[in-house]
Parts: C-alpha cells; structure tokens; sequence
C-alpha cells in the first residue's frame, strides 16, 4: 500500500510501515529543531522570550542564521500573537529584522504571517486554543499560509486554561500541538516561567507533548532594560549536542537596530553534565561525566559546581541516578548503560 494519513481511524501493518518508509525530516533550523518537533520556550515576564521567538521566525522565513540556528531554506511561517499592541509589534519586528545574519529582506518578510490580537477589532473572535473552533481556526491559518513553523505567543493570552497544574485542563491545547503536527508543522508555544523562574508554568506532564524544552534565566546584576538570559535546555530530542550547552545570550539594542550576543554560559561545562544526568541514561556522576569526555575529578568538581549554581538540586540527581538503575534492571543489563 501507499501510506498516507488517514481520514478514519484505522490500523495500518508493521508490514506496511516497514516497506512505505517516510521522507526524512528536513531541518526548520539546523543543527537541532527538525520538520514536525514540538518546542516549548519558556520564560519570566520580560525575559525576552518574545524576541527569541519572533527571531527564530525571521531566521525561518529569510533562510538565515540567528543565535547560532540556520534554516537550511526559507519557508514560510505563521506568527499568533495574543497580546502585543500593535505599534509594539512593528516596533519589535523592524529592530529585530536586521539581528539576523543577513539581515533578512522584503521577500522574506512576506513568508511571516502574523495572526496577532490586537489587528482585530473587539467584536472579532479570536482563536482560543482550549476550544476546538479554536483549532480549527489556527488549522485553517496555517494551511492557508503553507506555514512550515507555527508558533504561539503566548500560551497564557491565547487558550482559557482554568487551571494551568491540571493536566486535564491543559490537555485541550498540547492536543492543538499534535495536530498542528499532524499538519506537518513544526509547533513553537511560548510560554511564562513558574512563580520561582525556575521551570515553566503548570502540570509536568506538558513535557510528554515537547521534543524540545527551552528555558530563559534572567543573568543576576544584569544592566536594567538589557536582555541578557542563560539560555538552559531542559528537554533535547537525542540527547545533549553542541546545540544544547547551555549559553548566555543578550540582545544589543539601540533605538533602531539590534544584534544578538551568545556565547557559552559561566555554568556551560556544568550545565552539560546537568543535561547528561538528567537524560537517565548513566547511574552515577563518574559515568555521566565520562560520556561528555570528563575526567572522574573534574565530573565531581563540576557536580559541586552544579549544587553550588542551583542548575539542579541533590536530590533530583539522586532520582535521575535511581531511575537510570531501574531502567538497566529493567532490560536486564544493569552494566550496560541506556544509549538509545
């Protein structure tokens, strides 16, 4: 059979899966985010999680590289936002088009498609993402604009969620998620920091809908109006990459032009082997650190170091440790380690 999707539910054959292989999925920015990779961003408000987001939807659309992320080919995207004013929006959009490397063009800015609040009048019915005319609203704007990336500013101002720590109540929008994939969108949903700045907002259970979670710190004794962020990668499709170590980004601005500023973060060697333990791959910081190419003494320095910065806290690493070992035991190797 010729595999395509389908319009009832049926089954299909490992048989059939197996002989009718799908085409490779492309990179939407290389070398991490791939065709169809749900992306959660999260940050405090005024972090700057809107112009990481409105930058990686320039990047896209010109073919172009920003942060250190280069889409291979431009494509066309779609931009929903649920709160920005509308001067606020040109204003960001003409400060952070030249941020790009090139800076991207006219042509380019015609594949962006924003669908934002505040171009509507009040009597207009905006998208809720809780709901399914919602949905299907969001669909059908995606599909008309062919958008390869579909991303969501912000889950807060744009779905009615009663309660954000109920997975019930959230599970309405991760299932926009899954179907904007199914569309054969790459989904990006901005989102605000938990009440301590140190996760994102809401239910754990967010994470199972997410290949990729990203998260902004704001870097203490920053200058005030500067966005200058840790940049920490909570959930990674494949384990940790060059891509992954965490990294200290800031935004120079003046009044009509920016330039972003990355590099690797005072924490990035520790960062890394927060990033391996937590993958539950490895039982013990010595084997951790020996897959990232660290020294038995120099992984338990950094194991001080990563206490020390509150990049994780003791006792999450002894769950993550725990967890690996019941995995092993549960494939009944507990020598070999969990490289999958």
């Amino acid at each position: 059979m010729s595999f395509q999707q389908f319009d009832t539910l049926r089954t299909v054959s490992a048989a059939d899966l197996l002989s009718n292989p799908p085409v490779p999925r492309a990179m939407i920015l290389a070398p991490w985010l791939r065709e169809r990779d749900a992306v959660l961003l999260w940050a405090p408000t005024g972090a700057g999680k809107s112009q990481v987001a409105m930058s990686a939807a320039l990047a896209v659309a010109g073919g172009v590289e920003v942060l250190g992320w280069t889409a291979p080919e431009p494509r066309p995207v779609l931009y929903v936002d649920g709160e920005m004013d509308r001067g606020d929006l040109v204003e960001r959009l003409e400060l952070l088009r030249h941020a790009t490397n090139p800076p991207i063009d006219a042509q380019a800015l015609g594949r962006l498609h924003f669908l934002a609040r505040d171009c509507h009048g009040p009597d207009v019915q905006f998208p809720d993402l809780s709901t399914p005319e919602g949905h299907a609203l969001i669909l059908a704007q995606a599909k008309a604009c062919g958008a390869a990336l579909v991303i969501l500013d912000n889950l807060s101002t744009l779905a009615t969620v009663e309660d954000e720590n109920s997975a019930a109540a959230i599970k309405p929008v991760m299932d926009l998620v899954q179907k904007l994939r199914q569309q054969g969108c790459t989904p990006f949903v901005v989102h605000h920091a938990s009440k301590g700045g140190e996760n994102y907002r809401g239910t754990s259970n967010i994470a199972t809908t997410f290949a990729w979670i990203v998260g902004l710190k704001p870097t203490p004794g920053a200058p005030a109006g500067l966005m200058d962020v840790a940049m920490v990668w909570q959930k990674t499709r494949g384990g940790a990459n060059e891509a992954t170590v965490e990294k200290r980004v800031r935004l120079r601005a003046d009044a009509s032009r920016a330039a972003w500023d990355h590099g690797p973060s005072e924490h990035s060697q520790a960062a890394a082997l927060a990033q391996a333990i937590r993958s539950r791959k490895w039982i013990n910081v010595e084997e951790a650190g020996k897959a990232i190419g660290l020294q038995k003494t120099r992984a338990y320095e950094l194991k001080r170091e990563i206490l020390a910065a509150e990049l994780m806290r003791e006792v999450e690493m002894d769950r993550a440790f725990k967890e690996a070992k019941a995995l092993r035991e549960e494939i009944g190797n507990p020598n070999r380690s969990l490289d999958f």
